[in-house]
């Protein structure tokens, strides 16, 4: 199972992984358009969790805004404020 995966819409988080050197920690990235159907709907977490074979309670979304909130909500995972945040319950 991965350690992180992360979702960009708009290339902000790739450039903000690319700055701080984040790439290490990640075993996939899903962006806006590489989808059929955007946020809130859960088909993004859903996508890989099927990718990787991972059950909903080891899934954590990494975002702060509502919309984050609604998409953990409707995918049924756990949610995080900050991919800071996902890094730190990853290394407990």
């Amino acid at each position: 199972m991965p350690d992180l995966v992360m979702f960009d819409l708009d290339g902000t988080l790739v450039d903000t992984a690319r700055a701080h050197d984040l790439w290490q920690f990640l075993d996939a990235v899903v962006c806006g358009d590489m989808l059929e159907h955007a946020k809130p709907d859960p088909l993004g977490v859903e996508h890989c969790l099927a990718r990787f074979k991972a059950a909903r309670g080891r899934a954590l979304l990494a975002g702060e805004s509502e919309v984050d909130v609604a998409t953990a909500h409707n995918a049924g995972v756990a949610r995080c404020s900050s991919i800071v945040e996902a890094l730190r319950h990853l290394s407990r």
